[in-house]
């Protein structure tokens, strides 16, 4: 999966469940996802780096990132500005969300 498309569902998630106390992270999690836990983790680290998630602890060594308590992750107010800004990506994903609906 482009690492675009992943930081997009991820933040979309997060964003949907902001109001809700303890939110599932099964829906974002590398195998609801069908991708590779280094790719994930990647991912996770990327945003919260960026100031766009925060709960998450990010923890990187000789052998790779990792993250630890993603059961706390939040989407942050920058994160939520990225997502609502991302207008393009956002109608992108939605027609090929519709467009994967009306195929068999």
């Amino acid at each position: 999966m482009k690492i675009d498309k992943l930081l997009f569902m991820i933040l979309r998630y997060l964003y949907e469940v902001s109001d809700i106390a303890s939110p599932s992270m099964e829906p974002i999690s590398p195998q609801a996802l069908k991708i590779p836990l280094e790719q994930w983790s990647n991912a996770i680290a990327l945003l919260h780096d960026e100031g766009y998630v925060k709960g998450a602890i990010v923890k990187e060594s000789k052998t790779g990132v990792y993250i630890l308590n993603e059961e706390g992750m939040k989407i942050t107010i920058k994160g939520i500005d990225y997502y609502k800004n991302n207008t393009g990506f956002k109608k992108f994903m939605e027609a090929a969300t519709g467009v994967r609906q009306l195929l068999p």
